[in-house]
């Protein structure tokens, strides 16, 4: 499944990725890259403000409906 996580990178968001990730997940982690977020969280991750993620459109498309039969809305 893809799954596009806010977050992720810490405290419990690290936590749901790394399971979602090890049960074979693809995972796009959406955060601001600050000092406490760890770069080694499986998946691909997008850095931005959460209010800017309208600006991102198109690679959150593309990371996370690639190859899917669903029509995007």
């Amino acid at each position: 499944m893809r799954v596009l996580l806010l977050g992720g990178t810490w405290f419990l968001g690290r936590r749901v990725a790394e399971r979602l990730a090890a049960r074979g997940d693809e995972l796009l982690l959406a955060h601001r890259g600050s000092a406490r977020s760890a770069p080694d969280v499986p998946g691909e991750h997008l850095y931005g403000e959460r209010r800017e993620l309208a600006a991102h459109a198109a690679r959150i498309r593309s990371s996370t409906l690639r190859r899917s039969s669903t029509p995007a809305r």
